[in-house]
C-alpha cells in the first residue's frame, strides 16, 4: 500500500512539474509568436536582451536559495528548525536581490553598450528592479512547496506569471495595437504580484518563519548556496553566452533569428527540468538511505526517461524545421531554420548535463558542480567567439554544441569514478519506459471501458 502511495505521489508531482514547465513553454512560445508580429525588429531585439539579463538575476538568486533551502527544509527535524531555515533562506535571497537591484540601477547604461543597437534597454531594466523584488516572495513560496513535495501551487503560480503576460500581449495583437517596451516591463511587475499571491495561497500552510535570524543557518545555506549561485550563473552564461556574444559581435538585431531556434529547443528542457526538480529532493533521500547504488539507479533511470520523452520531438523538429519556422516566425526569420537543426542536437547532451548537476548537489558536492560549470563557461566562451567570427549567426549554435559535447563527456568520466555510472546505461531504460507507458495507458483505458460497461 505504501509503495502504491509513493508511486502515486511521484506521478502527481511529476505531472504537475511537467505541466508547469509545459505551460511556461507554451506561454513563452506564444508570447514570442505574438511579439514577432507586433514589434519592430529593433524593439524585439531589445526585449530579448532585456529577457536575457532578467533571467540571469532570477536564476542566480534561485541558485543561491533553492537547492540548499529544499535540501535542508525537506529533512528538517521539527517545526522550529523549519522556521529557522526559512527565515535564513529569505534573508539570503533578500540580500542578494538588494545587491542585484543596486548593480542594475547603477550600470543599466552599461548594458546598452554591451548589447549593440539597444537604446532604451536601461530604462526598462530599472523598471525590472521592482519585478525582481516582488519575485523574492514568489520564489520563497514555490521552493517551500518543492521541499514539501507539493507541485500544484508551483504550476498555478508560474502559469499565472507567464500566462498573464501572454494574454496582455494577445490583447495588443487582437486589437492591432503596438505596445512600447515600457508598457511590457510594467505589466511584468503586475504579473509578478499576482503570481506571488497565487503561490502564497498554496504554500501558506507550509510557510513558517522564526522570530529571529539563526546566523548558523544563514551561513550554512549561504555556504551551500554560493556554489549553487555560481553553478546557476555559469549555467546561464553557458546557455546564453551564444546570444550575448551575438549581440556584442553582430548586434541585437540578430537576436530574434537565434532566439527562435533556442526557444524551440526549450522543448527538450521541459521534461529535463521537470524530472530534475522532482528527482532532486528524492536523490538526497536516496543518497541517505541507499547510498551510491541507489543514486546510480536513480540517475540512469531519470536520464533514460528524459531521453525517451524528448527523442521523438528532436527528430520531428529536425526533419520539419523549415515549415515550423515558417509557421511560427514567418518568412522574416527563415534564416533560423539551419540554426534550429543544429540547436536540436543539444537534446542528446542537455539531459546528461542537467542530471549531472542534480546528482552532484544531492551528494553534497556543490563546489564540484560549480567548478565544472565554470569550466564549461570558459570553454563555451572560446568556442563561441571562434565559431561566430567564422560562421556568423549559426556559429553560435556550432560553438555551443561543441562545448555541450565536451562538458558532458567530462561529466560522465566524473560520475563513472564517483558512482560507477556508465553513459550508455540510460539508453537501456528507453524501451522499458515506452513499454510501461503503453501498458499503463492500456490499463487506464480498459478500466474506464469496464466502468462504462457496468454503468450501462
Amino acid at each position: 500500500m505504501k509503495t502504491e502511495e509513493t508511486q502515486g505521489s511521484w506521478l502527481r508531482s511529476g505531472a504537475y512539474s511537467l505541466l508547469e514547465k509545459g505551460a511556461g513553454l507554451i506561454f513563452g512560445l506564444g508570447s514570442l509568436f505574438l511579439l514577432t508580429r507586433i514589434l519592430e525588429e529593433v524593439d524585439f531585439g531589445i526585449w530579448i536582451a532585456f529577457s536575457i539579463i532578467s533571467a540571469f538575476v532570477e536564476v542566480g538568486r534561485a541558485g543561491l536559495q533553492q537547492n540548499g533551502f529544499v535540501k535542508y527544509l525537506s529533512t528538517a527535524k521539527d517545526k522550529k528548525e523549519e522556521g529557522e531555515i526559512s527565515t535564513a533562506s529569505f534573508f539570503n535571497a533578500t540580500s542578494v536581490t538588494i545587491l542585484s537591484v543596486v548593480l542594475i540601477y547603477l550600470f543599466a547604461e552599461g548594458f546598452e553598450l554591451i548589447f549593440k543597437n539597444s537604446e532604451g534597454l536601461a530604462f526598462i531594466l530599472r523598471i525590472y528592479c521592482v519585478t525582481t523584488i516582488v519575485l523574492i516572495f514568489f520564489q520563497q513560496f514555490n521552493f517551500t512547496q518543492q521541499a514539501k513535495f507539493k507541485f500544484e501551487g508551483i504550476f498555478w503560480s508560474n502559469a499565472t506569471y507567464k500566462g498573464l503576460f501572454f494574454f496582455y500581449v494577445l490583447y495588443f495583437f487582437l486589437s492591432k495595437g503596438t505596445p512600447d517596451l515600457i508598457q511590457l516591463a510594467w505589466f511584468q511587475v503586475y504579473a509578478a504580484i499576482a503570481a506571488a499571491a497565487v503561490s502564497y495561497f498554496f504554500a501558506r500552510k507550509y510557510v513558517l518563519f522564526s522570530r529571529s535570524i539563526n546566523w548558523t543557518w544563514v551561513k550554512t545555506l549561504f555556504d551551500f548556496g554560493r556554489f549553487g549561485f555560481g553553478t546557476n550563473m555559469s549555467t546561464m552564461l553557458h546557455k546564453n553566452l551564444d546570444k550575448v556574444m551575438l549581440a556584442m559581435l553582430l548586434g541585437s538585431t540578430f537576436l530574434p533569428i537565434y532566439e527562435w531556434a533556442v526557444r524551440l529547443t526549450l522543448i527538450i528542457e521541459v521534461p529535463t527540468f521537470s524530472i530534475a526538480s522532482v528527482v532532486y529532493p528524492k536523490s538526497s533521500q536516496a543518497m541517505k538511505e541507499d547510498g551510491k547504488v541507489g543514486l546510480k539507479k536513480l540517475y540512469e533511470k531519470s536520464v533514460g526517461a528524459i531521453m525517451a520523452i524528448i527523442l521523438p520531438f528532436v527528430l520531428f523538429i529536425f526533419l520539419f524545421a523549415h515549415p515550423i519556422i515558417l509557421l511560427l516566425a514567418t518568412e522574416k526569420y527563415i534564416a533560423a531554420v539551419p540554426v534550429l537543426r543544429v540547436t536540436m542536437l543539444f537534446g542528446f547532451f542537455i539531459p546528461y548535463a542537467i542530471m549531472f548537476g542534480t546528482v552532484i548537489d544531492s551528494m553534497g558536492k556543490p563546489k564540484l558542480n560549480f567548478l565544472f560549470t565554470a569550466a564549461g563557461f570558459i570553454l563555451n566562451l572560446f568556442a563561441n567567439y571562434i565559431c561566430i567570427t567564422n560562421f556568423g549567426v549559426i556559429g553560435a549554435a556550432y560553438g555551443t554544441l561543441l562545448s555541450w559535447c565536451i562538458l558532458v563527456i567530462s561529466g560522465q568520466i566524473v560520475l563513472n569514478n564517483l558512482l560507477g555510472i556508465q553513459w550508455w546505461k540510460p539508453f537501456t531504460h528507453i524501451i522499458p519506459f515506452y513499454r510501461d507507458a503503453i501498458q499503463k495507458i492500456l490499463s487506464y483505458l480498459n478500466t474506464n471501458l469496464l466502468t462504462k460497461e457496468k454503468r450501462i
